[in-house]
């Protein structure tokens, strides 16, 4: 089940490097947890894609353990990251009930958010 999920969260980051260039996936690109997608979009502040996009995907700005912190993360400080990738910090939460359909239409709904925002802040 595990290596499923990992083949998910690959899928949807593919789909997403596809369409976002600029795209930053945070952390171990091999090493890392299944059901976690945590990359950032430079320049995009994660506040206003959580805005567009709460009520329709497991997404957040920070680790499960720091949920209700405002503050940005400081795992990715102590990574080294620099401010616009932390500012732009998403972790997208995938599980065994997560269906290719889910990671074609979160992808879907992400790429659309971004592009959305991009557009108001051009």
């Amino acid at each position: 089940m595990t290596i499923e999920i990992g083949q998910k969260r690959d899928r949807l980051q593919s789909f997403l490097q596809a369409q976002i260039p600029d795209l930053v996936i945070n952390g171990d690109p091999h090493n890392r947890l299944a059901g976690n997608l945590h990359i950032s979009i430079p320049g995009i502040p994660n506040s206003a894609v959580i805005a567009r996009v709460r009520h329709k995907l497991a997404i957040s700005t920070g680790s499960a353990c720091s949920s209700g912190v405002e503050a940005p993360s400081h795992v990715l400080r102590a990574m080294g990251l620099a401010e616009p990738i932390v500012e732009g910090a998403l972790r997208i939460g995938l599980g065994k009930f997560s269906t290719d359909d889910d990671v074609h239409q979160a992808a879907e709904i992400l790429i659309q958010a971004i592009q959305a925002i991009k557009q108001v802040m051009a």
